[in-house]
């Protein structure tokens, strides 16, 4: 599996060119969400909504990622990138 050998670097390349392919919304929470590590509270603040529609707006985002991540790839067996943690536990 091809991307089962890729190395930190190459993986962040990969992350960063799936991010700008993405609406600038979506690359925007999931980068404050999952690089930044910023709490669920923080988010509302900056996106707006509930935590239910935070919650709702991260898993679309995150499945739009998945699907051109996996495009890129070809491959859908590397789930275990933090994109794919459904829990909000950062409040």
């Amino acid at each position: 599996r091809a991307r089962d050998s890729l190395g930190v670097a190459e993986t962040a390349d990969l992350i960063r060119s799936v991010l700008a392919e993405l609406s600038a919304d979506y690359a925007a929470l999931l980068t404050a969400r999952y690089l930044d590590v910023r709490p669920t509270t923080e988010l509302i603040a900056m996106f707006g909504g509930t935590t239910e529609s935070l919650k709702s707006k991260l898993a679309r985002a995150r499945k739009e990622f998945r699907g051109k991540f996996d495009l890129l790839t070809r491959d859908t067996s590397l789930h275990h990138l933090p994109l794919a943690d459904q829990g909000l536990t950062h409040t």
